[in-house]
């Protein structure tokens, strides 16, 4: 049977490991292939390596992070921006490159040299600003601390490492001496890169790369072309859906790399089958918004769960939540209102064979679970629906997160009030009275209230607030700035960023909702706080005062006590 866009289809399934055949996972053989070009997604810090090279004095500009962070692919773009005529030979890793006099080394990948070569080659590199010659190496970042510190003596080495990796973690791409060396570090862990989702999604999709399916015998039944057609429907909707998807991963401790991003995304559309594999049946398990959790169907699939990317979906399992829709969509089923013909003709289908009124709640659940899935992806909801979706799906403050995420308006004062009241919960047990002042006192564990506590010093209300600060990530990969939240106390920024989960669980506490297993990371992140706020409170000189808070049912007790003579006596 004619298969004319076959070559397309296995293109993107070597982008995933569904079948073990993600040849193009990896960017060498990926930029050789004739998809590659019209795939590609140009990303900023391209651009901003490139205006370095062209317009900067010379220097070693070392561009790190995790394998599958696309590094390579950057690099490419860089030499293609640079002089594109040059021809890139993806099997050479130490190439030259000349623009305008300006004379520029490319490391393709540090961690392919042997080891003690990558010592001498690094000693090599960081001498060329002395000789008026530029250096662009790509690194993995491990190795690329741990050859660092070679370069010292045994003494000097753990100090070099620990420069070069907060260089690393600082990651804004200035020039800056480190141990005597002209660098400029850019750390691709550190950026931000859902921006990635919905411009790849857009190339992916594109009309141009799909004409051929409209000619194949096999479209009218076929799952992966439907897909296609079904994303480019309503491409807003899905789009908006993965970059808020990624963020909110992000936020809670989850950054995927863009190759997984690309394998996810790649197999949302696929499922794992080619041309060939297509026959004339019901398709339906293989829609896109159950490939992307996982699904085939309303069944989990093992095989795709072993990719991170969609094992890190599926564990979110958005669509278990209630949603404020669901009176719409799972009580009336009015999904004429809210989905396009096509969608509403696949979901009657699946309808049928559903037995709504069965006593056995497990069937009718699934169903329900898959609407909601549908509609995360493609729903045509109002602009204020969309709103509460954004609560309901990730939680209430994501929406107001975003907003402030964007922009640099200035903080209200309703973000601010949950978090002291959430801080007086946490010392004290009750929220902020009628004062304006929070005890700041010892106790061992966040979400474990201790009766009896020791009142290290007080917080006024007036000296705390929450500062906006500009990340690196606009600038660097040149996409709409981003702003993070910052606690400050007596105008000083405490060394903690206000997360998305940590925002979340103090609104949670002040309405009332205790959670007494919470994650590791934001019970660190809830500790570190009161580590950074009680140092920023005045001491008072030791009189032999102190003072103790008592917890009760009725109202707490503040209890002024004083040491003297080996004997302690209520003031």
């Amino acid at each position: 049977m004619n298969e004319p866009n076959a070559n397309y289809i296995d293109y993107l399934n070597s982008l995933n490991s569904y079948n073990a055949k993600n040849k193009n996972a990896y960017s060498e053989t990926n930029i050789e292939n004739s998809f590659y070009k019209q795939m590609a997604v140009e990303v900023g810090i391209s651009k901003y390596i490139s205006s370095i090279i062209m317009t900067s004095s010379p220097q070693v500009i070392i561009l790190s992070g995790q394998a599958g962070d696309g590094k390579t692919s950057i690099m490419y773009q860089v030499v293609n921006q640079l002089d594109s005529e040059y021809e890139i030979k993806t099997k050479v890793n130490i190439f030259d490159i000349t623009v305008q006099d300006k004379k520029c080394t490319f490391i393709k990948d540090f961690s392919e040299l042997p080891d003690v070569e990558k010592i001498k080659k690094l000693k090599e590199i960081l001498s060329y600003p002395s000789n008026n010659k530029f250096a662009f190496i790509v690194a993995n970042t491990g190795p690329l601390i741990n050859t660092f510190g070679s370069l010292f003596e045994e003494d000097k080495r753990e100090d070099a490492k620990m420069k070069l990796i907060e260089a690393i973690r600082t990651s804004d791409g200035k020039q800056k001496p480190i141990c005597g060396y002209s660098i400029s570090v850019i750390n691709m862990a550190s950026i931000d890169n859902s921006y990635f989702s919905p411009k790849y999604l857009e190339k992916i999709i594109d009309s141009k790369l799909w004409k051929k399916c409209s000619s194949c015998e096999k479209k009218d039944f076929c799952p992966i072309f439907r897909n296609r057609n079904l994303m480019a429907q309503n491409p807003e909707s899905v789009q908006n859906f993965l970059e808020n998807h990624y963020i909110w991963l992000s936020e809670h401790g989850t950054r995927l790399t863009v190759r997984s991003i690309i394998e996810q995304l790649s197999f949302m559309l696929t499922g794992g089958l080619s041309c060939s594999s297509i026959k004339n049946v019901n398709n339906s398990k293989y829609l896109f918004p159950n490939l992307f959790f996982g699904l085939l169907g309303f069944q989990k699939d093992s095989k795709a769960l072993k990719m991170n990317a969609v094992k890190a979906a599926s564990s979110n399992e958005y669509y278990l939540k209630k949603m404020r829709i669901d009176e719409q969509l799972i009580v009336k089923g009015d999904y004429e209102s809210l989905f396009s013909a096509e969608w509403v003709n696949i979901i009657k289908n699946i309808e049928k064979s559903v037995d709504l009124k069965s006593d056995l709640d497990k069937e009718r659940n699934l169903f329900y679970s898959f609407l909601r899935r549908v509609y995360i992806f493609q729903n045509n909801s109002s602009e204020e629906q969309r709103k509460w979706d954004l609560e309901d799906i990730f939680s209430r403050n994501f929406k107001t997160y975003l907003d402030y995420r964007k922009n640099n308006a200035n903080i209200p004062s309703k973000i601010k009030k949950p978090i002291l009241d959430a801080l007086s919960m946490i010392y004290t047990g009750i929220k902020i009275g009628s004062g304006n002042k929070v005890p700041v006192t010892l106790n061992k564990k966040s979400g474990v209230l201790q009766t009896v506590q020791f009142v290290t010093g007080y917080l006024d209300t007036d000296d705390f607030d929450i500062e906006k600060v500009k990340s690196n990530d606009g600038k660097i990969n040149q996409t709409n700035d981003i702003y993070y939240f910052y606690p400050t106390v007596k105008d000083e920024r405490l060394n903690i960023r206000l997360t998305l989960p940590l925002l979340d669980y103090f609104d949670n506490l002040q309405k009332g909702i205790i959670e007494t297993d919470i994650d590791p990371l934001l019970s660190n992140g809830i500790e570190n706080l009161k580590v950074q706020i009680s140092a920023k409170l005045e001491r008072k000189k030791s009189s032999g005062q102190f003072e103790l808070l008592i917890v009760k049912n009725n109202g707490n007790k503040a209890l002024k006590l004083e040491m003297s003579d080996d004997q302690i006596s209520i003031l």
